[in-house]
């Protein structure tokens, strides 16, 4: 080991827990943690539950609030004996993609609020902070925590010189996700700049882990989609996402299998009333309606964990009878498979179709099939049969490493570190557009102009490819997630009329030929005033590029070729 090479940490926030990594630059392997499982044992994840007791008074400023709330986080949420007088959240890292939190001094509560447990409302800011206490639980060393080859002392060392922080996340989800975990690692004090911490969809972290020698195909499923990526041995990678995963494979166990044999016996299924989603497709506004109306049936906990608690047990053995209450009641994998996979794979070779023409590889060519995620270890044996037809000459091999290992040897493969995306963030973007909100028609090459003029690459922040380019800022949209979008069933409405007026006329809008746009100034004003707002308690800014610092300057490489 080099005490003087840097240290990268890997973090993962998935349906599987909290799981973490170190690598130091120059390494032949990583250094996993390991958490206590509870019996002593250790254990690659850590639990990823929040659970909240009391309340907090808000006072004008909150940075002067008193608190009565008690946070509770990781494995002492997972553990510790339920309290009636807490709301406990599972894997609640998933609501963080939503929105970004704001206080309101009007209402003097943090905005926007989602659904909890029962239909209980719960501050997005609550989400963000309990995730700062558990990234923090890190840096209490000695402790509980241990490192796979590391003493305690030297894993101590580590975490509190760390030159990176690499975390994976679903590739769908955007800028507020990126954001509200770059504002929790701040907070917890991992590292000491947003410039040090760096986001990879979950594919590339797999990918990392089992770099491809020939066209792979890489495949991670989460709670909220089915992740793909193919990576090719020149070092080029391309996203695709399919948005279907655990969730809403547990889900349409429930809707397809045990509700039309439960109706006729339980009582409880006739206050339900939605309307259901299709099988195996993402139909997304049906599905999270429906995923928001069993969070808030008194019911909707126990359908969910027998929901998944069936997928658990159809994976070892064919069929599945027990009782509840006085009715028997049965299921099998046939089912499922007929039900809800073939026609999840229906829907998902689509998507499949589309990453094989944009990497330009054909079925053929791929020689490798790496997966890994629960929802795809319920489907192997669909995907196995599928696939071997599609994929002719492809291996399918199942990758149980947690992803935070491949997180944190992104500095081995930085051109997979997504850049752009990194140095000048959709919301940056935005906010720098505010900030020139030049007057009288402006052309998309007027825009990059003034924002060359500012230091900003404009060449790079035009591409398509990018999840926001200025193009369509021009067309009149947001980065998604800027803005709570009202329509999200998840979302309560506090603070609804103040977000429909943020959205209610464009920032620009094109003239009577179509060839110029203009700045909306009082639109530009509302807007300009709700970022200082949502900035004015953050470690963030958002006044400058983030530089993209991932690999040290290494004069003499040789030192560093040894662990």
């Amino acid at each position: 080991m080099n005490n003087s090479a840097p240290w990268y940490l890997g973090l993962e926030l998935g349906s599987r827990g909290f799981a973490a990594a170190l690598w130091q630059w120059g390494a032949t392997h990583p250094h996993p943690l390991m958490w206590p499982d509870g019996q002593g044992e250790p254990a690659a994840y850590g639990g990823m539950a929040i659970a909240f007791t009391g309340h907090s008074d808000e006072q004008d400023d909150p940075r002067q609030r008193t608190h009565r709330l008690q946070i509770t986080v990781g494995d002492a949420a997972c553990h510790n004996a339920p309290n009636p007088n807490s709301l406990r959240v599972e894997q609640f890292h998933t609501y963080l993609h939503r929105a970004i939190p704001c206080y309101s001094r009007q209402q003097k509560q943090w905005l926007p609020q989602v659904c909890g447990p029962g239909g209980r409302p719960i501050p997005l800011h609550w989400f963000q902070r309990g995730l700062q206490l558990l990234l923090g639980q890190l840096l209490r060393q000695p402790g509980p925590i241990v490192a796979a080859g590391l003493e305690p002392k030297a894993l101590a060392t580590a975490l509190q010189n760390l030159m990176g922080v690499i975390l994976t996340h679903p590739t769908p989800w955007g800028e507020a996700y990126r954001f509200n975990l770059r504002e929790a690692v701040l907070g917890a004090k991992l590292v000491s700049s947003p410039e040090q911490i760096f986001l990879i969809p979950n594919p590339t972290a797999l990918a990392l882990i089992a770099p491809p020698s020939q066209p792979t195909l890489y495949l991670v499923s989460n709670d909220a989609s089915t992740d793909l990526a193919i990576a090719l041995p020149n070092g080029q990678i391309f996203h695709q996402s399919h948005p279907y995963g655990r969730d809403a494979f547990h889900a349409d166990i429930f809707y397809q299998l045990l509700y039309p044999q439960w109706l006729p016996e339980q009582d409880f299924l006739t206050t339900m009333t939605w309307d259901l989603p299709w099988p195996g497709n993402p139909d997304r506004r049906r599905r999270e309606a429906a995923a928001v109306a069993l969070t808030r049936h008194p019911m909707g906990e126990m359908v969910s964990t027998i929901s998944a608690r069936v997928a658990q047990i159809l994976h070892h053995q064919p069929t599945f009878t027990t009782q509840l209450g006085a009715q028997t009641w049965g299921i099998s994998r046939e089912g499922i498979q007929e039900k809800i996979l073939r026609a999840w794979f229906e829907s998902f070779n689509g998507v499949l179709n589309d990453l094989l023409s944009l990497a330009g590889v054909t079925t053929t060519e791929i020689a490798a099939v790496c997966w890994q995620g629960d929802f795809l270890r319920s489907a192997v044996g669909e995907l196995r049969e599928q696939l071997g037809w599609k994929l002719p000459n492809a291996q399918l091999v199942a990758q149980d490493t947690p992803l935070a290992v491949g997180a944190a040897q992104l500095p081995q493969q930085p051109d997979w570190g997504e850049r752009v995306e990194h140095q000048y963030s959709d919301f940056f973007l935005v906010a720098e557009l505010l900030r020139i909100a030049p007057l009288g028609d402006v052309t998309l090459d007027t825009l990059c102009g003034l924002l060359q003029r500012r230091g900003v690459n404009a060449k790079v922040c035009r591409e398509a490819r990018r999840a926001y380019p200025l193009t369509d800022l021009l067309q009149g949209q947001l980065p998604g997630g800027l803005i709570p979008d009202l329509e999200d069933p998840w979302l309560l409405p506090q603070g609804a009329a103040a977000y429909g007026a943020l959205t209610a006329a464009p920032l620009l809008t094109p003239n009577e030929d179509g060839t110029a746009y203009r700045f909306n100034p009082s639109q530009a004003q509302r807007l300009a005033q709700y970022l200082k707002l949502c900035l004015a308690t953050t470690h963030q800014t958002l006044k400058e590029p983030l530089s993209f610092n991932l690999c040290p300057q290494v004069l003499n490489w040789g030192e560093f070729l040894t662990d």
